[in-house]
């Protein structure tokens, strides 16, 4: 199973977006578009985008919005153990 350590989300809507890092210190990035969640890992954040397919599933459940975080953790929970809360996302 793969743990998350730290997760913010980088974007609410279409698509829906949480990059993070996990307890080995790879880099995940999630992507939910068109009902379909794509997970991946890399070395770098930009790495991670491209990288290790993880995890993908079409989902009939929407991501998008606020609720979305808890709707990733529940559909990823066989696989992926994610924090309980967001980090707060960052200034740009």
């Amino acid at each position: 199973m793969i743990k998350v350590m730290e997760v913010r989300q980088t974007c609410d809507f279409s698509p829906a977006q949480w990059e993070g890092r996990t307890d080995d210190g790879c880099f995940i990035y999630a992507r939910y578009r068109w009902e379909r969640l794509t997970i991946r890992t890399g070395a770098s954040p930009q790495e991670a985008l491209g990288g290790e397919l993880v995890y993908e599933a079409l989902l009939e459940d929407d991501l998008d919005g606020p609720d979305g975080y808890a709707k990733l953790k529940a559909a990823t929970a066989q696989c992926i153990a994610w924090p309980e809360a967001l980090l707060p996302v960052e200034d740009r």
